[in-house]
């Protein structure tokens, strides 16, 4: 439990340490949940184990870096770039992996998800090395200061969360509205009914592997971001991208500092 001394810069209360716990973990969830649509997009429709999903978005992660960093563009620009990326490396891993495991034994499918995934934390290893990245914010809109400046909420929070609303909202009056999406759903639910109706079941598969490495870019360039979604005058966060030895790139878990007594 951490401790009720008092920090030489304000009071220490307890509902505003609860509300900055509260705003970090819908500001996290909601990375998770970008990261889990996307996955789970490909598991419903095509009933596959995706595990190269992970290092789509690693390599999502690295172009925006590269196109922010080393390429000096803007934020938005970076980003649509590695949508580009991530939506045209999902196809063709479709395409070229697990198209011809169609009718394959779902064994036979989940060694080459594991073999692409590898395939994809090498290659990212020897072309960008296993150095630590510094990825600065994506985001400069201000913060949003409440409770007399006790707690702040951060531009990546404000961005993050509604950008879930916005991509939720989207995709589920896509797959309810559209003509791809009740095919997407169709294929979900019978995928030889779908086919016998005329729904090219290839095709389908393919545009959802596209949806969902897109998803993957942009849960990369969230992740990436710093962690911290509140503080207080006792709290603070930060996050770097450090890529192991794997080559996977993770943000770092937030840092919380409670006051302490002294």
């Amino acid at each position: 439990m951490p401790s009720k001394a008092r920090c030489a810069a304000g009071g220490w209360k307890p509902m505003t340490l609860f509300l900055s716990y509260l705003l970090n973990g819908i500001s996290l969830g909601s990375i998770y949940a970008i990261i889990a649509l996307g996955y789970t997009m490909v598991y419903g429709i095509a009933r596959m184990l995706n595990f190269a999903h992970g290092d789509v978005i690693m390599i999502g992660a690295y172009v925006c870096f590269c196109a922010t960093q080393y390429m000096g563009l803007p934020p938005v620009l970076g980003l649509l770039i590695a949508i580009i990326a991530c939506t045209a490396l999902g196809v063709t891993i479709e395409r070229l992996a697990y198209r011809p495991l169609r009718q394959a034994a779902s064994l036979a499918v989940l060694i080459t998800a594991i073999g692409m995934s590898y395939l994809l934390q090498n290659l990212a290893l020897l072309i960008w090395g296993s150095n630590p990245k510094n990825f600065t914010s994506l985001v400069n809109i201000g913060s949003i200061s409440l409770l007399g400046g006790e707690l702040l909420i951060s531009d990546e929070t404000i961005v993050t969360v509604l950008a879930n609303i916005v991509i939720m909202v989207a995709l589920t009056q896509f797959t309810g509205r559209t003509k791809m999406g009740k095919a997407m759903r169709a294929v979900s639910e019978d995928r030889g009914a779908a086919e016998l109706m005329g729904i090219n079941v290839n095709h389908t598969i393919a545009l959802t592997f596209a949806i969902g490495s897109a998803l993957a870019a942009v849960a990369a360039a969230k992740a990436t971001a710093p962690v911290a979604a509140a503080s207080t005058t006792c709290i603070w966060g930060r996050s770097s991208l450090p890529c192991g030895r794997t080559g996977v790139c993770r943000p770092t878990p937030a840092r919380t500092f409670p006051c302490r007594s002294t």
